[in-house]
C-alpha cells in the first residue's frame, strides 16, 4: 500500500513538473498565477516568454517586466480570461523578440530553443495585397502575421490550433490556415486566399 502510494505521488509530481510554468506553482498566490498553473498551454507560454526574457533582460528598461506583469494581471477583469492571458503572453514574446532584434541589429530573432521561418504571400485584393507570416516553432508553435488591410498596418501573433490538414492558427477575430503554399486568412469576417511567393 505504501509503495503504491509513493509511486502515485511520484507520478503526480512528475506530471506537475512537466507542465509547470517558469515560476513555482506551490507559491502561486494570485488568481492569474493559479490559472496559469492549471493550464498546460498557458504554462508553456510562460516558459517560452521567460526563456526569451532571460536573453534580453539586460537591455530592457528598468521596470519593464513588472509593467508587463501588471498588464497581464489586468486580464482578471476580462470576460475571456484565458484568451486575454494567452494574447498577453504572445504579444510579450513577440515584443521581446523585437527588442532583442533591434539591439543586435540582426534579422534573426532570439528564440527559446525554437526556430523561425518567414514566408511571404500574395493575396491580390484591393483590401489586402501581400502578407508576411513568421512561423515560430517550439514548445508553443505560433505565427506572427504582418500585412496592410485597407492601407492600415496590422501585426498580430496567433496561437496554433489542430487541423485535419495543414496548420491552423487562431486569435480574436482572425484565423490563418496554411497548406502546401496556399494560405487562407479570415479577418473580421472577410476571407482572403493567398499564394506563397517563391523565387
Amino acid at each position: 500500500m505504501k509503495k503504491t502510494l509513493l509511486l502515485s505521488l511520484l507520478g503526480s509530481t512528475l506530471l506537475v513538473y512537466a507542465g509547470s510554468p517558469s515560476f513555482n506553482c506551490h507559491k502561486a498566490t494570485t488568481t492569474v498565477e493559479k490559472r496559469i498553473c492549471q493550464s498546460s498551454y498557458l504554462s508553456g507560454l510562460d516558459r517560452e516568454m521567460y526563456g526569451v526574457y532571460k536573453k534580453v533582460k539586460d537591455i530592457l528598461p528598468k521596470g519593464d517586466q513588472k509593467r508587463w506583469i501588471k498588464e497581464r494581471n489586468a486580464c482578471i477583469t476580462s470576460s475571456d480570461f484565458d484568451h486575454c492571458l494567452a494574447s498577453s503572453y504572445l504579444k510579450r514574446i513577440d515584443e521581446l523578440h523585437m527588442r532583442g532584434q533591434a539591439y543586435s541589429g540582426s534579422q534573426k530573432p532570439a528564440t527559446s530553443g525554437g526556430t523561425n521561418c518567414q514566408v511571404a504571400y500574395q493575396c491580390n485584393t484591393f483590401e489586402l495585397d501581400t502578407l508576411t507570416a513568421t512561423f515560430h516553432e517550439g514548445n508553443t508553435p505560433s505565427v506572427s502575421l504582418s500585412f496592410e488591410y485597407k492601407s492600415k498596418p496590422v501585426r498580430q501573433r496567433l496561437s496554433i490550433s489542430h487541423s485535419g490538414s495543414g496548420a491552423k492558427y487562431q486569435g480574436k477575430g482572425i484565423s490563418f490556415w496554411e497548406h502546401h503554399g496556399e494560405a487562407t486568412l479570415l479577418y473580421h469576417g472577410h476571407t482572403f486566399v493567398c499564394k506563397e511567393i517563391r523565387d
